[in-house]
């Protein structure tokens, strides 16, 4: 049913291009496919699926008429209802695209912390850790060098304020290991099938996650803050930093002094889009583009689209496509 639910929205997809996202390939076109049809949150969520399994589940689904197939693949009344039939795991804080490739590192320090944290504060120093490799042992030690006098208090505080929906507060805490206390198991916490036990797991550790991000715990930031920002395109980030120190440099500009091709800087610039990080909309360039628009501009294909504009063409087009997107979503 997970691969049937991906399909809810609607829309067409192209199952090569669902693929990519689902073994968390990040080339720009991906990333848009993702976007657009609101999949992002899956990207990178089943690294070990393969292409013969993958297409075996698809033709299955339209075997079953779940899915019709023309260019492309879309959902039927059919597999509408049986998704409606489904009581299906809610994902909604799932955020693969910042989250899948530091996840478990993150994890991992937030667990061992604790660990750590209770057991000194018992003076116990005679106990199996949860970590022994100098990568997380190190950057404990480092950690602790920054916490003052009292903060295993303040540590506390952190925890106590973060807002999470009961149930997943309830698996979080479980899983926890301290004084006396052995954290329970990924399997123990949530008997589901796959790929559904293994998804609402860590939707419930980027909802951690995301609420560590907001810099309201800063000790707990101050652990977990730099792993969390690995999530995402660096040298994206460093584009950001620059275009923030210069917001009226130029494409090429910006280019030279990144050392890299204009073609990557317009990459980056449409991955903040989405993000929601870039700092300018050309309102001039955007009205030209959506008035020049025969369908709306989700539906337009770059292919459709006619303009008289330079060779960065594709690049006003598809930030035109992510602004009216945001603007179109920004209130639900």
């Amino acid at each position: 049913m997970f691969i049937l639910s991906l399909f809810k929205s609607q829309y067409n997809l192209k199952a090569t291009t669902l693929f990519q996202l689902l073994k968390g390939k990040r080339t720009l076109s991906v990333l848009l496919f993702g976007y657009f049809n609101d999949l992002l949150p899956f990207l990178g969520v089943m690294p070990q699926l393969t292409e013969q399994v993958f297409q075996r589940e698809i033709d299955a689904l339209v075997n079953q008429g779940f899915l019709a197939v023309h260019q492309s693949y879309q959902i039927t009344s059919a597999g509408l209802a049986r998704l409606e039939a489904e009581e299906l795991p809610q994902l909604a804080t799932l955020d693969g695209y910042r989250y899948q490739k530091c996840q478990d590192e993150g994890r991992r320090l937030l667990l061992f912390s604790v660990q750590v944290i209770s057991e000194g504060l018992h003076h116990e120093k005679r106990y199996l850790p949860l970590e022994t490799s100098p990568f997380y042992t190190q950057q404990i030690r480092n950690w602790l060098r920054q916490v003052p006098a009292s903060g295993s208090e303040l540590l506390y505080e952190e925890w106590q304020s973060l807002f999470l929906k009961h149930s997943q507060a309830d698996l979080l805490a479980r899983q926890f290991t301290g004084w006396q206390t052995t954290g329970a198991s990924q399997q123990q916490l949530y008997p589901l099938t796959a790929p559904w036990h293994t998804l609402q797991y860590w939707n419930d550790w980027h909802q951690l996650f995301a609420l560590l991000s907001k810099e309201t715990t800063p000790l707990l930031l101050g652990l977990v803050g730099a792993t969390l920002k690995n999530g995402l395109n660096q040298s994206m980030l460093e584009t950001r930093q620059l275009l923030k120190a210069a917001p009226t440099a130029t494409l090429t500009e910006l280019a030279t002094r990144r050392r890299v091709k204009e073609s990557t800087i317009r990459d980056h610039l449409l991955e903040l889009a989405m993000l929601d990080l870039l700092p300018f909309y050309p309102a001039s360039i955007y009205d030209e583009v959506v008035a020049q628009a025969k369908l709306p501009m989700r539906e337009l294909d770059y292919r459709q689209f006619v303009t008289t504009k330079e060779p960065q063409d594709y690049f006003w087009f598809r930030l035109a496509q992510i602004k009216q997107k945001r603007e179109e979503t920004k209130w639900i």
